[in-house]
This record gives structure tokens, C-alpha cells and sequence, in this order.
């Protein structure tokens, strides 16, 4: 029985302890969330009244944007609450790089593809085969 009073009472001070950083983490998580969807809405807004790009660039600037942002702010948090970060930013530096790697070549024409627009969507023309009259 008296084991367990030991074992109780250093969860309570454990818990003493991590109880502000819990409580900091999560403001900082609310916090960090609704800033991050204002900035990124608010940077949509620019991207789509500037007309800075098609629209299917637009949405794929938005999504990395919106990711990178959430990943920065819960790796953030993960500091705060006292866990290394820094074998987390390796992990995921390597994983982009490899990543990166093995599409270099389908993501270059999928840019391409997407900045240049050689095609159209709904453009009122169909491709008429020499046998289609």
C-alpha cells in the first residue's frame, strides 16, 4: 500500500509539472490554427484577385501553403510540450528529398503542364477521328 501512495504521489507531481506546458501547447495549437486559416484564406484571396495564376496552380500553391503551415505549427507544439524536434525535422527533410527525388521528372511536367495550359477543359472543340464524318 505504501508503494502505491509513492507511485500516486509522483504522478501528482508529474502531472504538477506538465500541467502549464499542456496548457500552453494547447493555446498555442487553438491559437496557431485559427491564424493560420486566416493567413492562408487571405493569402487566397490575393492569389485569386491578382489573377497570378490559373486556378489549378492557385488550389496547388493553397494546399502546400495550408500543409506547411499545419506541419510547422504541430511540430511547434510537439517543442513545447518537450519532445525533440529535431529527429522529426530529419525524418521529414529526408523524406522530401527522397520524395523529390523519385518525381522529379512527373512533377517538372506536371508544372509545366499546369502553367503553360496546352489544353483546355470544356473549350467547345472535339477531337474528330479521319473515319468520323
Amino acid at each position: 500500500m505504501e508503494q502505491a501512495n509513492v507511485y500516486f504521489n509522483q504522478l501528482l507531481t508529474q502531472m504538477v509539472d506538465y500541467f502549464p506546458k499542456i496548457v500552453m501547447a494547447l493555446v498555442v495549437l487553438g491559437l496557431g490554427w485559427l491564424v493560420i486559416n486566416y493567413l492562408v484564406k487571405v493569402f487566397d484571396t490575393y492569389l485569386k484577385r491578382t489573377d497570378y495564376a490559373p486556378p489549378e496552380v492557385e488550389s496547388f500553391i493553397y494546399s502546400i501553403v495550408n500543409l506547411g503551415l499545419k506541419v510547422l505549427l504541430i511540430i511547434s507544439v510537439a517543442g513545447i510540450l518537450g519532445i525533440e524536434t529535431t529527429s522529426i525535422v530529419g525524418i521529414l527533410a529526408a523524406m522530401g528529398f527522397a520524395v523529390g527525388l523519385a518525381l522529379q521528372g512527373n512533377l517538372s511536367n506536371f508544372v509545366l503542364i499546369l502553367v503553360l495550359r496546352p489544353f483546355r477543359v470544356n473549350a467547345g472543340w472535339t477531337l474528330r477521328l479521319a473515319f468520323n464524318h
